[in-house]
C-alpha cells in the first residue's frame, strides 16, 4: 500500500513540476525573443521610425497582455501600459476575446509597414527588406507558439479521474494506518501517523500549487514579472 501510494504521489508531483518548468521555459523564450525582435527592428527599421515604434510598443503590449491573459485577468492595470498604448487602444484591446492575439495582429501590421515594398522601391532594397521581414516573421511565430504552449499548459491539468482516485486512496490509507500500526507501536502510533499524514498530504498540496504556474498572487506561481 505504501509503495503504491508513494508511486502515485511521486508521479503527480512530477507532472506538476514538469508543467511549472515548461511554463517557465516558454515564458523565458517569449521574453528573450521579444528583445531580439525589438533590437532587430531598431537596427533595420530606421527608415520608417513611426511604424517601427508602433511595432515595438505593440510587441511589449503583446507580452503584457499575454501575461495577464494567462493569469485570467480580463482588465490590465493602466500603469503596466503607461507610455505604450493610448486609453483608446487599451480599451479596444481589452474588448477582444483574445487580447494577446489582437496585439499580435497589430505587431504584424506595423512590421509590414516598416518593410513595405512598392513599385518604386529599388530591387536591392526590396530584396533586403523582404529578407529581413522573413527573418522577423520567423522570430514572431516563435513568440506565438510559446504563448500557445502556455495556454495548453493552463488548460490541461492532470485528469480529474486520476486526482480524485489518488485523493480517495490517500484518505483511506491514512484512516487505516492507526489500525495497522497501533497494535505494534501503541501510543507512538499517534505522532507517526501525524508525521506520515503531514508528508503525504504535503506532497498533494504542493502538487496543487505547482500545477498552477500562472495563478495570480500565489507565492509558488511563476514570477512572470521578474523576467523583464
Amino acid at each position: 500500500l505504501n509503495a503504491t501510494l508513494s508511486l502515485l504521489l511521486v508521479f503527480r508531483i512530477n507532472r506538476a513540476a514538469t508543467r511549472w518548468w515548461g511554463a517557465r521555459e516558454m515564458w523565458g523564450v517569449l521574453i528573450a525573443k521579444t528583445r531580439t525582435l525589438t533590437s532587430g527592428l531598431v537596427a533595420h527599421g530606421r527608415h520608417c521610425p513611426s511604424a517601427r515604434d508602433d511595432a515595438i510598443r505593440w510587441m511589449a503590449a503583446y507580452a503584457l497582455f499575454g501575461m495577464e491573459f494567462l493569469r485570467g485577468c480580463h482588465e490590465i492595470d493602466d500603469a503596466l501600459l503607461d507610455g505604450l498604448l493610448s486609453p483608446t487602444e487599451k480599451a479596444c484591446t481589452e474588448r477582444q476575446a483574445h487580447p494577446p492575439l489582437y496585439a499580435a495582429q497589430q505587431v504584424r501590421r506595423a512590421m509590414n509597414q516598416v518593410f513595405v515594398v512598392t513599385a518604386d522601391t529599388p530591387v536591392a532594397v526590396a530584396m533586403a527588406r523582404s529578407q529581413q521581414l522573413a527573418v522577423l516573421e520567423r522570430e514572431w511565430i516563435t513568440l506565438l507558439d510559446r504563448l500557445g504552449g502556455m495556454e495548453r499548459i493552463k488548460a490541461t491539468p492532470l485528469p480529474i479521474v486520476y486526482v480524485s482516485h489518488l485523493r480517495t486512496f490517500l484518505i483511506v490509507a491514512l484512516l487505516l494506518y492507526p489500525y495497522v500500526w497501533g497494535v505494534e507501536w501503541r501510543w507512538s502510533t499517534i505522532p507517526i501517523v501525524a508525521l506520515a499524514a503531514f508528508a503525504l498530504l504535503g506532497i498533494e498540496a504542493a502538487s496543487v500549487e505547482v500545477e498552477q504556474p500562472f495563478k495570480k498572487d500565489s507565492m509558488n506561481a511563476l514570477n512572470m514579472d521578474g523576467f523583464w
